[in-house]
């Protein structure tokens, strides 16, 4: 839901995507909190099929910097966390 595509560091005070796809998120967000929901925005999410590890194996190749870091949390640590 964020404009940052950079790879700009982003917080909960970075501004907010225009895009169809991030109106319609942020318009479900408002309707859980209405009811007394919390919002949790994951990023990163992978398994064993799906994820950027995916994408370079097929690839063949890491492109980037070797200095970067990328926020990645396993499908089932996620929900674990979320129900903990």
């Amino acid at each position: 839901v964020f404009a940052e595509d950079s790879g700009g560091t982003v917080d909960e005070g970075s501004p907010l995507s225009d895009s169809p796809r991030a109106k319609l998120l942020l318009r479900a967000e408002a309707v859980a909190r209405n009811a007394g929901g919390t919002i949790l925005r994951l990023a990163g999410l992978y398994d064993r099929h799906r994820g950027p590890h995916a994408y370079w194996l097929a690839a063949g190749e890491v492109r980037g910097s070797r200095d970067a870091a990328i926020n990645l949390i396993h499908y089932t640590d996620a929900a674990e966390a979320v129900v903990a």
